[in-house]
């Protein structure tokens, strides 16, 4: 089986609170706002999003040890546990996960991997599936290669 490690190519990063590339974001037009309330009714205004650096998370629980293990099967550079990135991964665009991006404490992965092919993915499911892992698995993002790790409410590392 031939398969593209696309990891390398960046993908243009989207809004980490919405859909698409934040530069070409332009408002509603002004008849189209005027018929929303007539369509919906009047509907409160959400509250506005915290900018992504004022966004409050829990240090990732994951060990040195467990960071270096996901490491040793990825590589070094595909193993992000930085709260920006956990952030941006924290969910999908549904609208449940975009209204709870709105709030400044937020609940994020631990780590988010990427692997570069079936083998590598294989490999973070059987250690995440490891009683040493303490883990449990979840896909996000705009690939099925990438999924995030969280570690269960309460584990200590």
């Amino acid at each position: 089986m031939d398969v593209h490690d696309d990891r390398a190519v960046a993908a243009p990063e989207m809004r980490w609170d919405g859909w698409g590339d934040p530069d070409l974001a332009t408002d509603l037009p002004r008849a189209v706002r005027a018929l929303l309330p007539i369509l919906l009714g009047r509907v409160s205004r959400p509250p506005v999003a915290p900018a992504i650096d004022e966004v409050e998370v829990d240090p990732s629980r994951l060990t040195t040890e467990d960071v270096s293990a996901l490491r040793a099967v990825v590589g070094e550079e595909f193993v992000f546990t930085d709260a920006q990135t956990r952030i941006r991964r924290a969910g999908g665009r549904s609208t449940p996960d975009l209204l709870r991006r709105r709030a400044r404490r937020q609940r994020v992965p631990d780590a988010v991997i990427r692997p570069a092919d079936h083998d590598e993915v294989r490999a973070v499911l059987q250690w995440a599936g490891s009683p040493a892992s303490r883990s449990s698995r979840s896909a996000a993002g705009r690939a099925s290669w990438a999924a995030s790790i969280r570690m269960p409410a309460g584990t200590a590392p």
